[in-house]
């Protein structure tokens, strides 16, 4: 008897039961994967439950291991990802996470260059008054500290 058919005989018995298996292919249109457990069983697992586009959703590379649990024989669901291929979170429609780090440097290297910046002048009058700098308009701005924006309960 297979892992998958004695997986599902045991939920006739009531018993909600898990299995290990490879992942063989992602939908990320539908949320599901296809897993193989062995050479002769495999089942389409549900990545969320409920809506696409709500939770925290592990999309499992292809080639992974997962763990499937199966809550009836024609119900099973991927409760652990061994390699995850994507990461979303209420549908990843917001795109990627910020790198923090380098996106403290990059701001804090133009607020260096605003700090520095001078418009060179011409007047008139004089040959010594014809040059000169101009001072800067605005006051300087303060450097970022990334802790004072960083939310470290999300982490990547």
């Amino acid at each position: 008897m297979s892992k998958l058919s004695e997986a599902i005989k045991k939920l006739a018995g009531g018993q909600t039961t898990c299995l290990n298996g490879e992942v063989k292919s992602v939908d990320k249109t539908e949320m599901t994967c296809e897993v193989s457990f062995g050479d002769e069983d495999s089942v389409v697992a549900s990545l969320v439950c409920g809506d696409k586009k709500k939770g925290i959703v592990q999309v499992p590379k292809v080639g992974s291991n997962v763990v499937v649990m199966f809550y009836s024989p024609t119900i099973a669901f991927v409760v652990m990802v061994d390699e995850v291929e994507e990461i979303l979170i209420n549908g990843g429609e917001n795109g990627g996470l910020v790198k923090i780090d380098e996106l403290t440097k990059k701001i804090n290297e133009l607020i260096d260059a605003f700090n520095q910046h001078t418009h060179s002048v011409a007047t008139t009058g004089s040959a010594a008054a014809q040059s000169g700098t101009a001072a800067v308009i605005a006051n300087s701005f303060t450097k970022l500290d990334k802790s004072s924006y960083e939310d470290k309960t999300i982490k990547h």
